[in-house]
């Protein structure tokens, strides 16, 4: 028999050794810069980190990982709940100005009608794609519990802004925020989690009154700020992540920490799925050819810079498909780099071949009036915007017909949050195109081919005009 005491924030094990050793070796995961931390660990460290102490103790989120593993070797387990469970009623299908949509419906009861051996298990991430309507989601769930205190969190100006602009419309007055020195408390709250961070010893009294929290964009934890924050929240009995790209992290050890956290992932609504029910335009994604001549062995940077940032190949084919694409009316675009370097170094190439005859601006974060060019590109005043990744989340650019992803890189969650901006629906467009390059290179090539992995993986209708042009 295994025993299992459990608190909102952590558990510990007993009982069984035999079965126990086994569950602690099947929890550890090999962190991907094990040579590195080497010198900084234990003697004989075997490359793995422990999710379960020696001691026996693990993060709450991981139990129904550690439960099923239990079971899978056999033995049975009782659970000693000592959390502070919150009542919860019906579901409330609308929130002041907002109707709920039904698979926003089966997300809420994702969460709310989560058992483990029976007993109420209350945390968990819904795998909400862009345009799942996330805040009436959070809104939704904290409706269902009338006794509870909710944090919601953000890491993300813009995304705070997004809340902001909707709480009103489903609170009235009756909602709280915290950015900067700006605070009003209430018993739902918008939060920005580096203000937060700030003010934990000074709001500690305040912040232990909140029985649950909301983490919007939930795979940004691993932060060390947001680990910070969370982690401070102990009377949080429910904890709930929103995102799409919750698992996507390359490096497993922040899969697990995001997993910690929050629990299993309990609902998924894809792109595709949101496509097919008109609440995302349909993307078309094409694949064109990128730089053909760079490879540079043991300095990726160097190889990101010549085959990317300043590469005349590259530029050359962005010129290539703006040309086809205004050519037929397709526009407002969006191009996106990712340094500073390179996003100038396109704009200065797009504004000499097109300036004359189109409305061309750049941002990146150190543009002081970003936010005034990026709402004249929503409004279509601006025909081709370059921009850096500072653009991924929290934009809502409905008039996108076109992106071109200039940026590379290997990573999947940056490219399907891209995507996300570019999907919003319009009345203006039907589809939306969306460009990436195949590239060649030691470690180019590699990226490109995961990209497009990521793409095909989506369901996303893709064209391979790289192929073509070979």
């Amino acid at each position: 028999m295994i025993r299992i005491e459990l608190n909102n924030n952590k558990f510990k094990l007993s009982g069984n050794m035999k079965v126990l050793n086994k569950v602690y070796e099947d929890m550890k995961v090999r962190h991907p810069n094990q040579w590195y931390l080497r010198p900084y660990m234990d003697p004989g460290w075997d490359g793995k980190i422990k999710y379960i102490s020696d001691a026996g103790y693990a993060r709450t989120g991981l139990l129904p990982m550690v439960t099923s593993l239990i079971e899978k070797y056999e033995e049975e387990y009782d659970i000693i709940d000592r959390r502070n469970a919150l009542e919860f009623n019906e579901i409330p299908l609308t929130v002041g100005e907002f109707k709920a949509r039904p698979y926003q419906e089966e997300a809420v009861e994702s969460i709310i009608y989560n058992e483990i051996a029976g007993l109420a298990f209350q945390r968990g991430i819904i795998g909400a794609a862009t345009n799942a309507g996330k805040t009436l989601i959070a809104a939704m769930i904290y409706k269902s519990f009338p006794d509870a205190k909710c944090l919601i969190l953000v890491n993300n100006t813009d995304l705070y802004q997004q809340f902001l602009d909707d709480m009103p419309k489903m609170f009235g007055d009756d909602w709280g925020y915290m950015q900067g020195k700006k605070v009003k408390w209430s018993n739902i709250m918008v939060c920005m989690t580096p203000t937060l961070r700030n003010r934990l010893d000074e709001f500690s009294g305040k912040l232990a009154k909140y029985t649950m929290v909301i983490f919007d964009e939930c795979h940004l934890i691993t932060s060390k700020t947001n680990k910070k924050v969370v982690t401070a929240l102990y009377n949080t009995a429910v904890r709930v992540g929103l995102s799409g790209t919750a698992f996507n992290h390359k490096d497993p050890t922040k899969n697990m920490d995001v997993r910690a956290f929050f629990g299993d992932q309990t609902y998924t609504i894809s792109n595709i799925e949101l496509m097919d029910m008109g609440f995302s335009t349909p993307i078309v994604v094409k694949i064109i050819k990128g730089n053909t001549k760079i490879k540079i062995k043991g300095d990726y940077d160097e190889e990101y810079r010549q085959g990317v940032s300043l590469s005349r190949e590259r530029t050359r084919a962005t010129l290539q498909r703006l040309d086809f694409y205004l050519r037929r009316n397709r526009y407002p675009i969006l191009v996106v780099g990712r340094y500073h370097e390179h996003v100038e170094a396109l704009y200065r190439s797009i504004q000499a071949r097109f300036g004359d005859r189109y409305r061309i601006a750049f941002i990146h974060h150190k543009i002081r009036d970003r936010k005034e060019i990026l709402d004249q590109f929503k409004r279509g005043d601006i025909n081709i915007l370059v921009s850096s990744l500072i653009i991924k989340l929290g934009q809502n650019m409905p008039l996108i017909r076109v992106m071109i992803n200039a940026a590379g890189g290997d990573s999947q969650i940056n490219a399907l949050q891209l995507i996300g901006r570019a999907i919003r629906i319009h009345k203006s467009k039907k589809k939306v195109y969306y460009e990436d390059f195949a590239d060649i290179g030691y470690y180019l090539a590699r990226h490109s081919k995961h990209r497009l992995q990521y793409y095909r993986q989506q369901g996303f209708k893709i064209i391979e005009l790289w192929k073509k042009a070979a």
